[in-house]
């Protein structure tokens, strides 16, 4: 398992309530797509750089997780032109000449945890490790939808906005960050493997005027099979996979630490059922002889059933024997003479 290259402190108190803090252009300086270009970036970049070494600390330090890697980026500034200008658009709006790109944008600084399965990207969001450490502005569990062919919709990702907590932006070294926004994405490396590709193709799309757009429509339309046909179904192959060797390795725990020999020893019916049960359905199934080794397993099961009967609490019930109805008579509801 990887170190954490970056050790910084945790916070799990209270969300405070936020007095007026240190970043001036959220507070009422005005940015433009130049500025951001400028100057602007680089800053978020750094910043992104921070929130993705927190959750990477705290998972790494968790000691838990299947975690693959985290990544941060800043947007670039043709993908944020583009994105202004589509939302201009819609709204009617020239969103590329504003001067409060900052507000109207909210992930100009990006992370992604990136893990293994579905099962740990579960893990996370249920540990509440995100919210512990980050002030979260908004939440955004995206799963596939079936039910549609949009391959937008099609692929797993967990999005939260956040942004530093008081207690870190009180520090000298992070009070330059106050205010400014992260996204943080929780999902796969299948996804993850996805959205790379997704991003550089069909969210990038070209501005195609007469030539192309039905090839375009059918790349599309492959991104979309893609994660149908083997994405979806891959992520839960991988969980499965994950939880067999997760059950393998409990299975041969409990075979070195002799889980037969618990059975033997159980104090009372309780302890042998549960050291019994235990057997069953950690150990049992995974011997790669069973036979050779079914003297030993049939002996003390013997020996375990000989106990129970001894046990104080236990009581032998015999099933009461059922009076069998006789014959019906034929002639029943006839009188007879």
């Amino acid at each position: 398992m990887r170190e954490a290259t970056i050790s910084m402190p945790i916070f799990t108190g209270p969300t405070s309530q936020i007095a007026p803090r240190g970043n001036p252009r959220l507070r009422g300086e005005s940015m433009t797509l130049e500025d951001y270009e400028r100057e602007r970036r680089p800053e978020y970049e750094r910043f992104g750089s921070v929130v993705a070494s927190i959750p990477e600390a705290v998972i790494l330090s968790a000691g838990s997780f299947r975690l693959q890697q985290v990544k941060s980026r800043a947007k670039t500034t043709r993908s944020l032109a583009k994105k202004l200008t589509d939302r201009g658009q819609e709204r009617g709006l020239d969103l590329l000449s504003s001067d409060a790109v900052e507000q109207e944008i909210k992930d100009l600084a990006g992370c992604r945890v990136i893990f293994y399965t579905n099962s740990d990207v579960s893990r996370l969001i249920a540990s509440g490790l995100i919210e512990e450490n980050f002030e979260v502005l908004e939440t955004k569990l995206h799963h596939p939808r079936q039910d549609t062919e949009e391959a937008s919709q099609l692929y797993i990702s967990n999005h939260y906005l956040v942004r530093l907590r008081p207690e870190r932006t009180g520090l000298a070294e992070y009070s330059r960050f106050s205010d400014m926004r992260c996204e943080i994405q929780i999902q796969t490396i299948l996804n993850h493997a996805w959205a790379e590709m997704a991003h550089d193709t069909i969210y990038k799309e070209p501005n195609l005027d007469g030539f192309g757009s039905r090839a375009l429509d059918l790349i599309k339309d492959r991104m979309a099979r893609i994660a149908r046909k083997y994405l979806v179904p891959a992520g839960y192959e991988f969980a499965k996979v994950a939880a067999d060797f997760d059950r393998l390795m409990r299975g041969e725990d409990l075979f070195r630490g002799e889980a037969l020999a618990a059975v033997a020893k159980a104090a009372n019916n309780n302890e042998r059922a549960e050291a019994i049960e235990t057997f069953a359905e950690n150990v049992l199934p995974l011997y790669d002889n069973l036979a050779a080794e079914f003297p030993d397993i049939l002996a003390t099961l013997s020996e375990a059933v000989e106990a129970a009967r001894k046990d104080p609490g236990y009581r032998s019930k015999r099933p009461m024997a059922r009076s069998r109805p006789g014959p019906r008579s034929r002639s029943r509801g006839k009188l007879r003479n």
